[in-house]
């Protein structure tokens, strides 16, 4: 039996089109900020799958094929920081841009929906070294994932019955 991801999320293809749309170089939205040396950069951002749920499933299974897939329909939150002098209004841009023809078709290309954002937030932390500005936001999607697993159908059954 072999099981395969058919559809997934790449979160490295949605952190290229959110540098894309923002106008930033692909290394400035990272996965998180201990990944890359960011003393260098004035504002950055980082993008992170912080949750996932099943709103539903379909199981079907294709006699012909031998081949069983099950379609999961999942709500994906993803969380967005952005660090720097124009945080907010760097997530307030990419915010208002997720409704725009250009983003929804090349959403439609990477298979996912947006559904919503959360309000934008100001945040300030304190690290040992410095006072760091920054904005975070939850940018809602609704994702299909698709796994599939062979099944081989059983061209004949032997009963065995053993007596007492």
């Amino acid at each position: 039996m072999t099981i395969t991801t058919v559809c997934q999320l790449d979160m490295s293809v949605v952190r290229q089109l959110i540098a894309q749309v923002l106008g930033l170089p692909v290394e400035r939205v990272m996965e998180n900020k201990s990944q890359a040396d960011t003393s260098q950069y004035d504002h950055f951002l980082t993008v992170i799958n912080s949750s996932q749920f099943e709103i539903g499933s379909q199981l079907s299974y294709s006699g012909e094929d031998e081949l069983e897939t099950i379609n999961s329909l999942r709500e994906v939150t993803i969380l967005v920081n952005a660090y720097g002098d124009n945080s907010m209004l760097m997530l307030s841009n990419l915010v208002n841009s997720m409704q725009l023809a250009p983003m929804r078709l090349k959403m439609r290309q990477l298979r996912i929906g947006y559904l919503r954002a959360s309000e934008i937030k100001h945040v300030i932390s304190d690290s040992a070294e410095e006072q760091e500005v920054g904005a975070t936001v939850d940018l809602i999607f609704s994702i299909n994932h698709i796994t599939q697993a062979n099944v081989n159908r059983g061209e004949s059954v032997k009963i065995i019955t053993k007596e007492n």
